[in-house]
C-alpha cells in the first residue's frame, strides 16, 4: 500500500507522464480491426484492457436458491453511462446531467490525444448508440428491482448450456479467462439477455465497440493521470452533485498557508486514492488503529440481548399462526451478525506493482488481483460471517440489513466520533443510539421486504395466507397514517413510501423500552432526549419537500414524534396528557408489532402536525 501511495502522490511525475500511462490502453481499442481482435481484446490476451468492464456481471456469491453454496452468478449488468437503461428510450433530466458530464470528460482527454471535434462527437455517438442495444434487451429497472425478478432471475445453467445460448459472444471464453470454468452450475439471472449479446456483437458494430470501450477506459483513466486531468475530473464531479471546489477563504493562500493547504490536500488525495483502490487493506488499517476486541464483544452482548428479546416478541405475537411465528422465530436465530470488524481480512500480500511503473499500471494491477481472489470461492460452502468489503467498507458510517444473506452489519464507522456509541456511554443513551439502530435492522427482517424472505435469504412464502393478510392490513394502515402528516403549512404528504422504514422505527422503540422496563433506575426522559438528538437536523423546506415525496425514510423530526408518542412511557415521562399536542389517545395510536386497537376505524382525517 506504500508503494501505491508513493505513485498516487508522486505530482512530479505524474505531470512529466502527462496522459502517456493511458496511450498503450487507448492504442489497443484504436488498433483492433477484426472480431477476433475484439475478442482478444475482451480476454484481456495482452494485458491492455484497463477496465474489463463486460455485458454481463461476473461474481462468484451464494445462489439465489442454494444460499449454502457459492457458485458463479451471471447477471445483466453492463456499465452504462446514463446508468438506467430506461434513460435510452426516454431521456430524463437526470440522465441528460449525465450525459453532459460524460461528453464534457471524453472531450478533454480526446482532445489531449489529439482528436478533432468531429472525431470526438462519433466517438459518444456510437458509444450511446451501442449502450443503446445493451439498453433495450436488459429487463426494466423496476422489474429488476421487484421480489419476482429474484424468482425469475434464479436460473441454473451447466457451461455446455450457456456456450449454446451465447451466440457470438464469448461469454464462456471469458468464464475460462476468470478461471470459472469450473463451477458445477452457473446462475443465469436473464437467459434471453445473454441470448441477445449474440446479437449486436458483429463486424458491423465493431467500431461502436470500439467507442464503447473507449469510453469506458478513459473515464477509469481519468483521475489517475497529471494534475490537470485530475483537477479537470474533479471539477466535472463537483459540478455534476451541486457543489463548489472551493471556499472564498480558500483562494489565493500564500506562504505557510498555502504549504499547509498543499500538504493537508496531498493527505486528503492520498487518503481518497487508497480508499478508492485499496479499501480493503485501509480497512484493515483502520481497524487495528480505531477498534478494539473489548468494543467488539460489548457491541455483540448488546446485539445478542436485543435479538434475545425479539424472540420473545415474536412467540408472543397472538395475530400471527404458530406455523408462521416459528417460521419467524427460526429466521431470527439464523441471523447473520456483522459487527465492528470483520474476522479475517484478504491476504494482499500477493499484489505487487511493475517497477518503475506508473499509477495506471498499479491500478489495472489492483483490478486484476481482485478478480483473481474470486476464482478459488467457486463451489466452496459461503462463510455467513464473511465481510464483503467490496461493497462494505468498515469506514462507512453506515449499518443495515440484507434480506438476500439475513444478516445485520452494524459498520465501525459508525462508531467513530461517539455520537452512536462509546463504552462509557449511561444505558440510557445506548439503548437511545447504537441499540435502536440495531433493533431498527433487526425489524426490517420482518418488513414489507424482509418478510418475502426466509431465514436463509431466499424468496420465499414462509407466511400463512391469513397471517399475509393481517400483516398487509396493518402496514396499510401504516401507510395511511404517515400519508395524513405533513412538515409544514401547505406541504404535500406522503404517498407511502416510508411503511417499511418506518415499521423498523416502531419496533426499535418497542424493543428499547421492554429493556429498559428491565432496569428499576432507568431514566426514562434522558432516553427519549437522547433518541431525539440523534435524529436533529437543519433542512430547508424544499429539501424537506423532496425527502418527503422521494426518501423511503421518514423525515428526521417525525422519526422522533411520531414513533415515541405512541407509548406510554413516552407520555409518563414528559407529563404529556390529553389535550396536549403531543399526546394521543390508545385507539388513535398506530404499531405493527403490537396490538392493534380494537377499535374497525382510526380517526385520521387531520395531520397531526399541521
Amino acid at each position: 500500500m506504500s508503494t501505491f501511495g508513493a505513485l498516487a502522490g508522486d505530482w512530479t511525475t505524474r505531470d512529466s507522464q502527462g496522459v502517456e500511462p493511458a496511450r498503450a490502453y487507448i492504442k489497443a481499442i484504436e488498433s483492433i480491426d477484426s472480431m477476433e481482435a475484439m475478442t482478444n481484446y475482451l480476454l484481456n490476451a495482452d494485458g491492455m484492457n484497463f477496465s474489463q468492464d463486460q455485458w454481463v456481471g461476473i461474481t462468484v456469491e451464494a445462489g439465489l436458491n442454494d444460499r449454502e453454496n457459492n457458485t458463479v452468478m451471471l447477471a445483466a449488468k453492463p456499465v452504462l453511462t446514463l446508468q438506467d437503461q430506461d434513460a435510452y428510450s426516454e431521456m430524463t433530466n437526470g440522465a441528460l446531467g449525465l450525459k453532459e458530464y460524460n461528453n464534457e470528460k471524453i472531450s478533454y482527454l480526446l482532445t489531449r490525444r489529439g482528436y478533432d471535434d468531429s472525431a470526438i462527437q462519433g466517438i459518444l455517438a456510437r458509444c450511446y448508440q451501442f449502450e443503446g442495444r445493451l439498453a433495450e434487451v436488459m429487463e426494466p429497472t423496476d422489474d429488476q428491482n421487484s421480489i419476482d425478478y429474484l424468482q425469475s432471475a434464479d436460473n441454473t445453467y451447466t457451461i455446455e448450456q450457456i456456450e449454446g445460448i451465447q451466440g457470438a459472444y464469448p461469454l464462456t471464453a471469458l468464464l475460462a479467462h476468470y478461471k470459472m470454468e469450473g463451477s458445477n452450475h452457473y446462475t443465469v439471472c436473464e437467459p434471453d439477455y445473454v441470448t441477445d449479446l449474440g446479437k449486436p456483437y458483429t463486424q458491423g458494430n465493431l467500431e461502436e465497440m470500439k467507442s464503447y470501450y473507449l469510453v469506458r477506459t478513459l473515464n477509469e483513466v481519468m483521475p489517475i493521470l497529471d494534475r490537470e486531468a485530475f483537477d479537470k475530473y474533479t471539477e466535472i464531479k463537483l459540478a455534476m452533485e451541486g457543489s463548489s471546489k472551493t471556499k472564498d477563504g480558500d483562494k489565493n493562500p500564500d506562504g505557510d498557508a498555502k504549504d499547509n493547504k498543499k500538504t493537508e490536500e496531498t493527505a486528503i488525495l492520498l487518503n481518497n486514492f487508497i480508499g478508492t483502490y485499496l479499501a480493503e487493506p485501509m480497512d484493515e488499517i483502520y481497524v487495528a488503529q480505531y477498534c478494539d476486541a473489548g468494543q467488539k464483544a460489548e457491541i455483540q452482548e448488546m446485539i445478542k440481548e436485543i435479538i434475545s428479546y425479539y424472540r420473545v416478541m415474536l412467540q408472543d405475537e397472538d395475530w400471527l399462526s404458530e406455523e408462521t411465528r416459528n417460521e419467524a422465530v427460526a429466521k431470527l436465530d439464523n441471523l447473520a451478525v456483522r459487527a465492528v470488524y470483520p474476522d479475517t481480512f484478504t491476504d494482499y500480500s500477493e499484489l505487487s506493482f511493475k517497477s518503475g511503473g506508473n499509477l495506471v499500471e498499479a491500478v489495472s494491477a489492483i483490478d486484476d488481483f481482485k478478480r483473481g481472489i474470486m476464482a478459488p470461492k467457486v463451489n466452496t460452502a459461503v462463510n455467513r460471517n464473511e465481510w464483503n468489503l467490496s461493497t462494505m467498507s468498515t469506514t462507512e458510517v453506515n449499518a443495515y440489513y440484507n434480506p438476500q444473506e439475513n444478516a445485520i452489519n452494524i459498520l465501525p464507522g459508525i462508531l467513530a466520533n461517539g455520537t452512536f456509541y462509546r463504552s462509557d456511554m449511561s444505558q440510557e443513551d445506548k439503548l437511545a443510539r447504537l441499540g435502536s439502530i440495531i433493533g431498527h435492522e433487526i425489524t426490517h427482517a420482518f418488513d414489507i421486504t424482509g418478510s418475502e424472505f426466509d431465514k436463509d435469504g431466499r424468496v420465499s412464502g414462509w407466511w400463512t395466507l391469513e397471517d399475509n393478510t393481517a400483516f398487509q392490513e396493518r402496514t396499510m394502515k401504516m401507510s395511511k397514517y404517515y400519508n395524513v402528516l405533513t412538515h409544514y403549512p401547505g406541504a404535500t404528504g406522503y404517498t407511502g413510501n416510508v411503511t417499511s422504514e418506518a415499521i423498523a422505527d416502531m419496533g426499535r422503540m418497542k424493543c428499547m423500552l421492554a429493556l429498559a422496563a428491565e432496569d428499576p433506575g432507568f431514566d426514562y426522559k434522558q432516553f427519549f432526549t437522547s433518541y431525539a438528538a440523534l435524529w436533529r437536523q437543519k433542512a430547508t423546506e424544499d429539501v424537506e419537500q423532496s425527502l418527503a415525496q422521494g426518501d423511503e425514510h421518514p423525515l428526521a423530526f417525525l422519526r422522533t414524534n411520531v414513533t415515541i408518542q405512541q407509548f406510554d412511557a413516552f407520555s409518563k415521562a414528559f407529563g404529556v396528557e390529553p389535550g396536549d399536542v403531543m399526546y394521543i389517545e390508545e385507539w388513535d395510536r398506530i404499531l405493527v408489532w403490537l396490538e392493534w386497537m380494537k377499535k374497525e376505524e382510526q380517526p385520521w382525517e387531520k395531520p397531526l402536525f399541521p
